[in-house]
């Protein structure tokens, strides 16, 4: 009984894969690093300064080019020239990387807070979700939860909003319709995959 009280639940290598391969908890994560109070505390630990550089860079990039794929998009339909859905196809792959680059760097500056916290040895006799509410109340901060139950209303509340939009009060036609309806949803799915919905989070 005593040994299975004192075995760790969560491990700071376990965490960081979770981050790795769960979106909602990379999302999270993402954002709460991006906390000025989480910044100060991690400023002083070594390389997390150079991660975070990398991460500004990467997300940066990552709007520049993200607006480049849409306007190429529309360039194509509109002006019915197929070399632009070439350069749109052709910016999928910078996109893929610049995203895992921005992963990695959430990943390290994750796992460096997470070493570096005094409370560590008490944190990993919890699951991650329990460490995620720690942290929620220690930094007055949305939790994963909220942020799971708010992105799957929006986005129901976009599909909707755009099946109206596009089909009930816009007059468009044809494939007019689908590129209007695709261009909303993709917007919204943005949205809520950015640090800024956590804004709107009560």
């Amino acid at each position: 009984m005593a040994a299975s009280e004192n075995r760790d639940l969560s491990t700071i290598e376990s965490i960081k894969s979770t981050i790795d391969t769960d979106t909602l908890v990379y999302r999270w994560f993402l954002f709460f690093i991006l906390l000025p109070s989480v910044r100060t505390q991690t400023a002083s630990i070594e390389g997390a300064l150079r991660s975070y550089a990398i991460l500004k860079s990467a997300m940066r990039a990552q709007v520049i080019t993200g607006a480049v794929f849409v306007l190429s998009i529309l360039l194509g339909y509109f002006l019915k020239e197929p070399a632009f859905f070439g350069v749109s196809t052709f910016l999928l792959y910078p996109i893929f990387r610049l995203h895992m680059k921005k992963k990695g760097s959430v990943i390290s500056i994750s796992g460096s807070f997470l070493e570096a916290d005094p409370e560590k040895s008490l944190l990993t006799k919890q699951t991650l979700y329990k460490i995620c509410e720690h942290y929620v109340r220690k930094h007055k901060v949305p939790s994963m939860v909220d942020y799971i139950c708010f992105s799957n209303r929006f986005l129901r509340w976009t599909l909707l909003g755009g099946f109206v939009l596009t089909v009930v009060i816009l007059p468009f036609k044809g494939l007019e319709n689908g590129l209007a309806f695709l261009l909303v949803y993709l917007a919204g799915y943005v949205f809520v995959n950015s640090t800024a919905v956590y804004k709107f989070i009560r």
